[in-house]
């Protein structure tokens, strides 16, 4: 996870050389990679959120 947030300083220095109005392009993308490696983490070590209970349906 180090490493991958290390590979993220070249598009940010490059995001803050347009006043900073590149990282408005840059973050989402760190956003979605942090997700997909969340979403990794998990399937790999088998962790499944658990069944939720049916909503009560009120009248």
């Amino acid at each position: 996870m180090f490493v991958l947030e290390i590979s993220f300083i070249g598009w940010l220095f490059l995001g803050m050389l347009c006043c900073g109005i590149g990282i408005l392009f840059v973050s989402p993308y760190i956003d979605i990679t942090m997700t997909h490696l969340y979403l990794k983490l998990k399937e790999i070590h088998g962790i499944d959120q658990p069944e939720l209970p049916p909503i009560p349906e009120i009248l």
